[in-house]
């Protein structure tokens, strides 16, 4: 188990994709894209659709974090 500097450290540094995980990574960029685009045409505009954009950008980020940092 890591100790929390070792965390920091591990969890603060790039972890570029390895062989067969940016397909996955790509495929995450794809799938947030397209539901975005959903929000946008189906969601009236305003602070619900705001705020599911934004969940849908920290979803995407925090996916391919996940993917990233445990290859």
């Amino acid at each position: 188990m890591m100790d929390l500097h070792e965390r920091v450290e591990h969890d603060l540094t790039n972890h570029p994709p390895v062989a067969g995980t940016g397909a996955v990574l790509d495929a995450v960029t794809a799938t947030c894209i397209a539901m975005g685009h959903f929000l946008v045409d189906n969601v009236p505009p305003g602070r619900e659709q705001s705020l599911a954009l934004t969940h849908l950008e920290q979803l995407s980020m925090w996916a391919k974090a996940g993917i990233a940092r445990n290859q």
